[in-house]
């Protein structure tokens, strides 16, 4: 390819095949729970101990809830489960930090990815293979009638849930 400021070459067209999609399998909750945040926990600590290899990621509605899971999981890890590689992920964190996420997990380690939804659309993590969604999202709201703004945690809506869930398709990818 021709960089800035340089005359002649040639460039070049490159094209990559993707991976293609793969099926996703749906599973809802009947009723509602009263902790969603745990139940979320409790369903990737099952999600890791009777699934095949692939790792997780897991969305929240915000830092607080994601650091509170992140500490839930570190916690089941050290109480005797297979190992797993808890990683946050949200606006807030350093670039390091976020970097991580996108590193392989260690062998024999399942790596799950605690994101809020800045996860949701525009980043790939290779490993993905199972997406648990809290199903509930911040959501910018203004009250007219005093002008203040707020995020609100709401539920979330259809094309939201199919969006994060298609990711896991997007996702997978083996490992080596």
């Amino acid at each position: 390819a021709v960089g800035e400021g340089q005359e002649g070459g040639s460039a070049s067209i490159i094209s990559l095949r993707g991976s293609g999609t793969h099926p996703v399998r749906w599973h809802f909750l009947a009723e509602p729970v009263v902790d969603y945040l745990t139940y979320a926990v409790e369903t990737v600590l099952e999600v890791h101990n009777r699934s095949a290899e692939g790792d997780i990621l897991l969305f929240l509605t915000g830092q607080q809830e994601v650091e509170a899971a992140v500490a839930m999981l570190n916690d089941a890890r050290a109480s005797g489960s297979r190992k797993l590689l808890p990683l946050p992920i949200y606006s807030g964190l350093s670039s390091d930090a976020q970097l991580a996420v996108f590193q392989p997990a260690p062998r024999h380690t399942r790596k799950v990815v605690v994101a809020t939804n800045i996860a949701e659309t525009s980043v790939t993590i290779d490993g993905i293979v199972y997406v648990v969604d809290c199903g509930f999202t911040k959501q910018r709201y203004c009250n007219p009638r005093s002008g203040q703004e707020a995020l609100v945690v709401t539920a979330e809506s259809q094309a939201s849930a199919r969006q994060r869930a298609g990711g896991s398709r997007r996702w997978r990818r083996p490992r080596h």
